[in-house]
């Protein structure tokens, strides 16, 4: 599955949204001989507790949502994003989108029709809320300036499990690291003053 960064709408953005989760718990895990960022062993239900938590809380912009709070589960997400997706003409194929869910095409379909070249590249930055009809729907993610370089020594600092994370993922952190520096500002006026965020080494330290 190919997730893309939405520069636009920090409120969406997967990659910021990682970003946060991973700065804020400096957490990864074993499970068995595999890594997990997650943990937990069912995430799913896990998932389902924090929503179902989250919207009975007493929050004003949450009312239209409590009167949906039985009906409302993990899977709406991806109903969600499905119907989004395929709500735009000329916009990613049915196939595509089924494939993406998950969900099976039956078993005739499944035998000969399959995903296109580019398609949920194509599909992952519609669902990321990327306009269709504009220029920036090719849009690249915060990055860093290729001369500014963080060596080694400096990760362990700012991330104090760095030498324990999969090198697969060490990769990803400029990005997460420049996805917070980039919504600084969004991040200080939307989040919770509380915020785990806000006392890892990374923000306190100054260097975002």
């Amino acid at each position: 599955k190919h997730i893309y960064a939405n520069p636009f709408k920090p409120e969406i953005c997967p990659i910021l949204s990682l970003a946060i989760c991973v700065f804020s718990t400096n957490v990864f895990h074993r499970n068995g001989s595999d890594w997990c960022l997650f943990s937990g062993g069912s995430l799913e239900g896990k998932f389902s507790h924090w929503l179902q938590t989250t919207l009975k809380k007493d929050a004003e912009e949450l009312k239209l949502l409590r009167s949906m709070v039985d009906e409302l589960g993990t899977h709406s997400f991806r109903k969600g994003a499905v119907t989004h997706s395929l709500s735009f003409p000329g916009g990613p194929s049915v196939v595509a989108a089924y494939l993406r869910a998950g969900w099976s095409l039956g078993n005739v379909q499944q035998r000969y029709i399959f995903e296109g070249e580019g398609s949920d590249q194509f599909l992952g930055r519609v669902a990321a809320g990327l306009s269709l009809t504009e220029e920036a729907f090719t849009v690249l993610p915060p990055r860093l300036h290729p001369s500014f370089i963080i060596s080694t020594e400096k990760w362990k600092e700012l991330y104090p499990n760095y030498e324990s994370i999969p090198r697969s993922f060490q990769s990803c952190l400029p990005y997460l690291l420049s996805s917070l520096s980039y919504h600084e500002e969004w991040l200080k006026s939307t989040l919770n003053p509380d915020h785990p965020l806000f006392r890892s080494i990374a923000w306190i330290s100054g260097f975002i």
